[in-house]
């Protein structure tokens, strides 16, 4: 955005801020309303990690002599509650003015405008 644009909006947010002030109505905060979040759901991860442990459960069941023990029980209990986590924690991209954050590796990963060089869809 050009800095007139700027300056006139950050005016204009600062007298609007006033006359809510008056009426007791809630404040608005230019700066936090400037990232759009675009949430998606992690699906693929999930169900490979639900087959996996249906694959080891049925594996340690039906071709050991001993059947499910303790340890199996717990490993096919681990890889479900993994997918679960997975399922549960949705990635998101937030985008900014000039810089994109991302959830990568279990955490926010921001991404300047220099930074990219191209955009593939």
């Amino acid at each position: 955005m050009a800095r007139s644009f700027e300056r006139k909006v950050r005016k204009n947010t600062a007298h609007l801020n006033k006359s809510r002030k008056k009426q007791g109505i809630q404040t608005i905060n230019g700066a936090g309303s400037a990232m759009d979040i675009f949430r998606g759901r992690n699906i693929t991860v999930p169900i490979m990690l639900a087959g996996l442990s249906v694959l080891y459960m049925l594996m340690s069941y039906f071709l050991t002599k001993t059947g499910m023990r303790g340890m199996d029980w717990l490993v096919f209990g681990l890889y479900l509650m993994l997918a679960v986590i997975f399922f549960i924690r949705r990635p998101y991209l937030k985008v900014g003015k000039d810089t994109l954050y991302m959830l990568k590796g279990g955490r926010e990963r921001p991404m300047t405008a220099g930074d990219m060089k191209a955009i593939k869809i």
